[in-house]
């Protein structure tokens, strides 16, 4: 499992707001094991404004997103597909092109933020209430049990998620992890290979954010060097400012750099903090960013272990 890269497709009527926004996520989420797409039975033509703001705001990349049918994915060419989630209830509700190689399916509905009346500022808060409710149903499934769960388990699991809303989590859904915050200025060394290193080796144990007080334009090219160096993931991540996740119901804060814990932000609920901080190797040569790598794996995971009273010891 853990070497497979697995499809998911998201289905909505018009393919304009809610699939595009899910098959972005999926693509960012799914840190190479899963890829997104997405499709609508009857297209738009083109993706709603709001939805490409959304998603630049948040930095995502939105060249290439186009609105398309879904027969485009029912063909022999077309890419097999593993999963396909309908997000809309119209869409769940209309016959379904027969998809090749059987995937699993699932309804996901999420209210439609293009139907949303008013100004603009109340449109843009039904988009953002839309993509926090696809990102949490979507965070919580590129971290499901793969392996442990046989196919009727997991639709069930799946089935389950789709009954999930923003602000919610259902007694009946344990494989949500605690989430963990890492914190920095820049958001573009330190925090970024620790949540990297966090989420695989506490894969399925965490959910690992990074942030930052003053995020840099991008991450720095060594910080990606010294994770792939290492082996681990490092497409699609980028710098994230605090206040794009400071609504997030995190379990635990870690502060990585001094400069973070001074002007850590007050968050909505209370929330466990820990301050570990790590040398700042930005503008230094590629071994320094693996010293820190290897540091933040020998501190930071035992820490968060401890924090979160975890069992599971972080694996080689």
């Amino acid at each position: 499992m853990a070497d497979d890269v697995y499809n998911i497709l998201f289905l909505c009527t018009g393919n304009s707001a809610r699939s595009i926004l899910a098959e972005c996520l999926a693509e960012r989420w799914g840190r190479g094991r899963f890829r997104g797409f997405s499709a609508g039975s009857h297209p738009k033509g083109e993706v709603h404004p709001l939805a490409l703001e959304i998603l630049r705001h948040n930095n995502y990349v939105t060249d290439g997103l186009r609105s398309k049918d879904w027969s485009e994915f029912a063909g022999p060419n077309a890419p097999r597909m593993d999963f396909v989630f309908t997000v809309c209830d119209k869409a769940a509700a209309e016959v379904c092109p027969v998809w090749p190689g059987q995937p699993m399916t699932a309804h996901w509905g999420v209210a439609d933020p293009a139907a949303a009346e008013g100004n603009e500022v109340t449109r843009m808060m039904a988009f953002r209430t839309a993509l926090h409710e696809l990102e949490n149903r979507i965070s919580i499934f590129v971290n499901l049990p793969f392996a442990s769960l046989d196919r009727l388990k997991l639709q069930e699991k799946l089935k389950e998620i789709g009954r999930i809303r923003v602000g919610e989590q259902e007694t009946s859904m344990p494989t949500q992890p605690p989430s963990v915050l890492i914190l920095c200025t820049g958001n573009s060394c330190r925090s970024q290979m620790a949540q990297v290193i966090l989420a695989h080796d506490l894969a399925g144990q965490v959910r690992a954010l990074s942030a930052g007080i003053e995020p840099q334009p991008k991450v720095a090219d060594n910080a990606i060097a010294a994770l792939r160096e290492g082996g681990r993931p490092a497409d699609g991540l980028y710098p994230k400012d605090i206040d794009i996740v400071i609504d997030e119901p995190f379990d635990l804060v870690v502060t990585v750099c001094d400069n973070a814990k001074e002007s850590c932000p007050i968050f909505p609920r209370p929330v466990p903090q820990i301050h570990l901080p790590f040398h700042d190797p930005h503008g230094e040569p590629l071994e320094s960013f693996i010293r820190v790598r290897d540091e933040i794996r020998a501190r930071l995971v035992p820490a968060v272990v401890e924090a979160l009273k975890l069992n599971q010891s972080a694996p080689e």
